[in-house]
Formats: C-alpha cells, structure tokens, sequence
C-alpha cells in the first residue's frame, strides 16, 4: 500500500456555485450505491498530473477554507491538534475532554474542541458507532476489493474509498461519495467534498490503480490530507 501522504486545501468556492455546477454524467453500478445520479465537478485546475505514481506528492496549503459559521474560527493547525488531543479520552462511548485537560486548556480552547467533540459525538450515536477506548476511532466499513467505508476521529472523519470508487470520485460522482460518507456521518457536506477530491485527481479516472484516503473536516467539509491506500 502506498503510503505517500497529500497535504490539501481547497479552493475557496462558495457553496451555491458548488451545487450550481454540477450536472448530470453516469450511473453508477447498483451494488455500490442505491442512487444511480451522477455529476460531474466543476472544472478546477488539478493539482498533480501522474497523481497515481508512487513517488507523487501535491501539496497546497491554505488554511481556513470554507469556515463554517459554527465553528467560527479557522480549522485547528496540525499543532494544535497534537496539544488537543492528549487531552481527549472516551468515557460511554463518547469523546470527552480529560480531567487534566480542563485543567491544562483554556476556557476558550475547551470550548473549541467541545464543538468538535459534539459532531463527532452525535456521528457516533446517530449512526450507532462504536469507538475503541484505545484507538480513539469508530469505524464504519464495506466488503469489496479495498477498504471503503469511515472511520470517525473526534475531529475529523477519515473517508476510504476503494479504486471502483476513487475512479468515480474522479469524474464527480456525488452519490458514491454519499453512500459511503452516510455509512458514519452526516455533517460532511458531500457538494463541497466530491469536487476538491477530483480536482485533487485531476478529473482523470483512467490509471488509478489504487485506493485512496481522505481526512476531511467535519465542520467545513475541507480535505486537510489524503493518500494512496
């Protein structure tokens, strides 16, 4: 499996220009999904041209794409994620912030990761997940060739898609993207995610060879890294 890592940012696009864009293209295989409509994503500039060869690296950086008014504040630096998270640990099968990291963090910081903390949470009951104490993930996968299927992090939702689906992925297809996404959460704007992913892969399905991971933002629906599975 290849293990190269893509560091990503969307282009700052506008939600109602996202879904403006789209238009119908193919149907996809009724064993994957049980919505046969298709479109396809807005032309962007892609970011890698021989994006499925092992020694391939994109890389982007742009903090603080597609804000989402709940959070009010731009999404957490890679920093403050490896502060933040010492301090959570899973108490009833929710996420929770520790004894010490009440007495570590600041008001307004503990109130910055609550928020995250309740999205996930409520993936969690909603979808009937259960997160390992030790891993600090709830996961949600499908049978095929590939990993395909969710796995939720208190801040974050990691999407894995197989090659039949990375491939669609590639030419826009919002359905496949929303049979697996639904699998573990709702919060991911699936309009926002379907075409950052295919500028990423250059709206080219021919020549992926594998599948691919993506971490995405529960709040903003932002693609903060992805990979080759």
């Amino acid at each position: 499996m290849n293990k190269n890592t893509v560091k990503l940012v969307t282009p700052i696009i506008a939600t109602s220009l996202v879904f403006a864009s789209l238009a119908p293209a193919i149907v996809v295989n009724a064993d994957e999904i049980n919505n046969n409509t298709e479109v396809s994503a807005p032309a962007i500039d892609a970011h890698a041209e021989e994006i499925n060869k092992d020694d391939t690296v994109a890389s982007i950086t742009n903090k603080g794409d597609l804000l989402s008014s709940d959070l009010g504040q731009v999404e957490l630096t890679p920093k403050e994620v490896e502060e933040f998270d010492k301090y959570i640990v899973v108490i009833g099968n929710q996420y929770v912030i520790s004894e010490e990291g009440k007495e570590e963090l600041t008001v307004d910081q503990q109130n910055v990761v609550q928020k995250y903390l309740d999205a996930s949470n409520k993936s969690v009951i909603e979808k009937g997940l259960i997160i390992n104490p030790n891993t600090k993930i709830a996961g949600q996968l499908l049978g095929g060739k590939g990993r395909n299927g969710v796995e939720m992090h208190w801040n974050y939702a990691k999407i894995l898609l197989n090659v039949e689906n990375t491939r669609m992925i590639a030419i826009g297809s919002i359905s496949v993207a929303a049979g697996v996404i639904s699998l573990a959460t709702d919060a991911i704007v699936v309009g926002l995610f379907v075409p950052a992913a295919a500028s990423a892969l250059g709206y080219k399905a021919g020549g992926i060879k594998n599948g691919t991971w993506w971490d995405v933002n529960l709040f903003t629906s932002h693609i903060s890294e992805w990979g080759w599975q």
